[in-house]
């Protein structure tokens, strides 16, 4: 059971969607 690699791949994405989420939030502040 390869518990290293579904780690690793779930702190990517974690990363991944966390920084698309903070990405999208100050775009949204810096149009208003």
């Amino acid at each position: 059971m390869p518990a290293t690699e579904t780690l690793v791949a779930a702190v990517l994405w974690s990363a991944l969607i966390t920084g698309c989420a903070v990405f999208f939030i100050a775009t949204l502040r810096s149009d208003r």
